[in-house]
């Protein structure tokens, strides 16, 4: 009897931590793997965004901005930064807006053709370019 018990109990512990060990574990998200693409290149990566409209993804290294396409293949780059944090992309301008850390500055781009159109001095913090671009109010003209 005393056999039998035990072997209830330990069946009992047993199924209640399975059933909270399965609803602890984590759900799957939907998303899986489809491609890995290896950049490489030297130095740090930092911000990756993406274009909406063309689905580039804009990827910054550094001392430049890698432009990928959905692929995977490399179809641009936007060279001569200095620091590069991330480029905020403000499509109905054709524009996008590059912040580089070591320098200070901001170069100003063409999302088509993706030529540096101006560098100019930061004089905002790089959250509040970011938080200007993204209401649609372009850094005015100097």
């Amino acid at each position: 009897m005393r056999r039998n018990l035990r072997a209830l109990s330990m069946a009992g512990v047993s199924s209640v931590a399975f059933a909270v060990l399965a609803i602890a574990a984590p759900q799957s998200s939907g998303y899986h793997l489809v491609k890995k693409v290896t950049l490489g290149g030297e130095g740090g990566w930092d911000y990756l965004n993406v274009d909406t409209d063309t689905h580039r993804v804009f990827i910054s290294h550094g001392t430049h901005m890698v432009v990928v396409d959905p692929d995977g293949n490399v179809v641009g780059d936007i060279p001569n930064l200095n620091g590069a944090h991330g480029a905020a992309l403000v499509s109905e301008f054709s524009r996008g807006y590059i912040t580089n850390g070591r320098s200070n500055s901001v170069t100003i781009f063409d999302l088509k053709s993706l030529q540096t159109i101006k560098e100019l001095p930061r004089e905002v913090e790089v959250v509040e370019i970011f938080n200007k671009l993204a209401g649609a109010d372009p850094l005015p003209p100097r």
